[in-house]
């Protein structure tokens, strides 16, 4: 497998400020068309300020958790927002930072890809369940939230790979053990799931063992599965999103009334008529006001 690149993170992830979020990157030279990983962070990382001095970084800091995914095999664009109050940070923002990747020729929205460990597993849930159009795939670890029956059904054409440890004190086995039964009900399209008994490790030739909630320890060393045969980065970046085409909606007030409007929809290509259905077809609005 790919060695990981360990450089000191202030000299690789960018401190960006978009739409009034700031936001840690890590941008390639000569990006172009790059996937891209969205890492989130654990309730610990959270940032807070005290006396005049905040933490800023923390997420990045705490358990390297972006640097596990930039490496020399797969040049990738890596971005690690920091939640809490006073970052100005949302989903529909961070996306919309990607979204200005893309356009700047930098970003390929068709492999966009979300992962986090334990509150940040479960911050990565909510944007599969928000945004279930926008991912190729996902990695939650050990993750702080659940996906119930419904909440399954809309993510089920997203690849996940879960990784949970059995010894888990913060976050119970059980719990994701019920999300993957979720998925399996719903048919979920590819649902990879790694429990391991405990995290081994040794030291001076004694033998430990790591707190059971450290099961990010697994996907940032780029964990090779002999039961799926593959490991962590073969498998996220072999995922490409497939929509049947991305398109621009324009409005315009037509002169029957303020509340009458003529959409155009730009699929930006031919589509066969026949392969457009309610469930090969759907429209995210954002930014939608009242007409006036």
């Amino acid at each position: 497998q790919d060695e990981v690149i360990d450089p000191v993170l202030d000299e690789i992830f960018d401190l960006v400020w978009f739409n009034d979020q700031f936001i840690r990157v890590y941008i390639p030279e000569g990006a172009e068309n790059l996937p891209v990983v969205v890492w989130n962070h654990g309730a610990g990382e959270g940032y807070r300020e005290t006396n005049g001095v905040n933490n800023e970084g923390a997420q990045l800091y705490a358990n390297e958790g972006g640097l596990g995914w930039i490496t020399d095999k797969y040049p990738a664009i890596v971005i690690a927002p920091q939640r809490g109050t006073g970052t100005g940070y949302s989903q529909a923002n961070t996306l919309a930072y990607i979204e200005s990747l893309a356009k700047e020729g930098k970003a390929d929205l068709n492999r966009v890809y979300v992962g986090g460990c334990s509150a940040g597993g479960g911050e990565t849930l909510s944007y599969l369940r928000n945004f279930p159009t926008f991912f190729a795939a996902a990695v939650p670890v050990c993750p702080a939230g659940s996906l119930n029956a419904a909440q399954s059904e809309i993510v089920a054409d997203i690849p996940m790979w879960f990784f949970q440890s059995a010894d888990d004190p913060t976050i119970k086995a059980e719990r994701t053990r019920a999300t993957i039964a979720n998925l399996e009900t719903a048919k979920a399209k590819e649902v990879l799931y790694t429990e391991v008994e405990n995290l081994p490790y040794t030291e001076d030739g004694v033998d430990y063992t790591y707190n059971g909630h450290w099961s990010w320890i697994l996907p940032l060393n780029n964990y090779y599965s002999e039961e799926y045969q593959t490991n962590v980065h073969d498998w996220l970046f072999s995922k490409v999103y497939e929509p049947i085409a991305r398109f621009d909606i324009e409005t315009e007030v037509m002169e029957y009334g303020s509340d009458t409007a003529k959409v155009i929809i730009d699929m930006k290509k031919a589509i066969d008529a026949e392969t457009l259905t309610k469930e090969t077809f759907t429209v995210n609005a954002k930014n939608i006001s009242p007409l006036v």
